[in-house]
């Protein structure tokens, strides 16, 4: 229910101007929303002994920098309808769309063995023709012996284990004995 909520505030957020200024408000949604995941003022935000009015002004004084109109009369709204521990869930789902409609996705390479630019960029490719957007693949080490991309936005996760091939490899030998 609450993401359903979030969409609807996100919808207009992306909607309030040009794509530099949904930009800029993001940017400073981000920053808010990093802040409100933090136990206590995530406390703060949702008690109900505190007015909502006090919660509100609280945030809007985090933003006097801020003279952008569109994100101070988006928090008053959200203050007044007793949302505003949903502005984590409103940045990630602008942020996806915003993804999604520049159709560039980022993925990890998760492996224990250095892998070449070209051999990333093959991956790239391939990943981009099955999924038809563009990905970027940024490497990252593990200790496991094997091979596993994720590109967490778009549901794609390929794992390749030795460990798993050699068994498989092993059964099928068998299984011709």
């Amino acid at each position: 229910m609450e993401k359903l909520i979030a969409k609807k505030y996100a919808r207009a957020l992306m909607e309030s101007g040009d794509d530099a200024a949904v930009s800029k408000r993001l940017e400073v949604l981000e920053m808010i929303g990093e802040v409100l995941t933090d136990s206590e003022i995530k406390t703060f935000i949702t008690s109900p002994l505190i007015a909502k009015e006090q919660k509100t002004e609280w945030l809007l004084g985090a933003l006097k920098g801020s003279k952008d109109t569109v994100v101070s009369n988006l928090i008053k709204l959200m203050g007044e309808k007793g949302r505003l521990d949903l502005i984590p869930e409103l940045v990630a789902i602008v942020a996806f769309e915003r993804k999604k409609a520049s159709n560039r996705f980022e993925g990890v390479v998760y492996s224990d063995e250095n892998l070449s630019k070209g051999t990333l960029s093959t991956l790239e490719k391939t990943l981009a023709r099955y999924s038809g957007a563009t990905i970027h693949l940024d490497q990252q080490h593990t200790g496991d012996a094997g091979l596993k991309v994720e590109v967490e936005d778009l549901g794609i996760e390929l794992s390749f284990s030795r460990d798993k091939v050699k068994r498989a490899l092993i059964d099928h030998i068998q299984k011709a004995l």
